[in-house]
């Protein structure tokens, strides 16, 4: 099967037919040029895989937390590959994969947000403050169960870094999929019997109408055939 190689100046994809291959492997910049990575994630399909080579030490929060709109809402399977480094924006993106496979030559750097402002004084004031709760806002919901409340406070109140081996990295990524299935666990005990009966009905629906289709395939495929003597 053909490949399509799509470049652009911050990230490689290739794609062979559902299968995608992302390379992220240069700093982030703006996301003006990450538009081809954007409408894929957008666009994928349940039927389709995307793998995420990650390779970066990372950069702008505005692209990144488009990115992590766009892989949390993304249909297709999200495999992520932390091939070398993952650091700041770079361990940000690896939170949203559906699985996650680290090289042992790997390894993952977290820390608080680096930037500046200009403008009037109380306008500097105002946009600091805003870039705070934004940032923070963003660390808390992607490393949620990756990493502890002590943790966040220590980056975001105290500018500390963290820094994580290949076995730290998977050791806490089992505990992300395991918070994910106690979650999917809680979410079907919570629903009502008329709930569960409703996807009972949906998935009998969707039993017929598959068998309704293969029996109208068989019928037009019978009519075409030559008739013998």
């Amino acid at each position: 099967m053909s490949q399509q190689l799509l470049v652009t100046s911050n990230q490689f994809v290739f794609s062979s037919g559902n299968e995608h291959r992302v390379y992220l492997t240069k700093p982030i910049t703006a996301p003006s040029h990450y538009t081809e990575l954007f409408e894929l994630l957008a666009s994928a399909t349940e039927q389709e895989t995307i793998h995420f080579y990650i390779n970066t030490p990372g950069g702008r929060v505005d692209t990144t937390s488009q990115l992590c709109t766009l892989l949390e809402n993304c249909e297709a399977e999200l495999i992520g590959h932390l091939m070398g480094v993952s650091a700041s924006a770079g361990s940000v993106i690896p939170m949203f994969m559906d699985a996650l496979s680290v090289s042992p030559y790997a390894y993952m750097m977290i820390h608080n947000y680096s930037g500046g402002t200009y403008g009037k004084g109380d306008d500097i004031l105002m946009s600091a403050e805003n870039s705070k709760r934004w940032v923070e806002t963003l660390y808390r919901s992607c490393y949620e169960n990756f990493l502890t409340e002590h943790e966040l406070e220590n980056i975001v109140l105290k500018n500390q870094d963290i820094y994580l081996s290949p076995e730290e990295i998977e050791s806490r990524w089992e505990n992300v999929l395991k918070k994910r299935e106690e979650a999917m666990e809680a979410f079907a005990n919570e629903m009502t019997a008329a709930q569960r009966e409703e996807v009972k009905k949906l998935v009998k629906d969707e039993i017929i109408a598959e068998y309704r289709a293969e029996v109208s395939a068989e019928r037009k495929r019978k009519k075409q055939l030559p008739i013998t003597e």
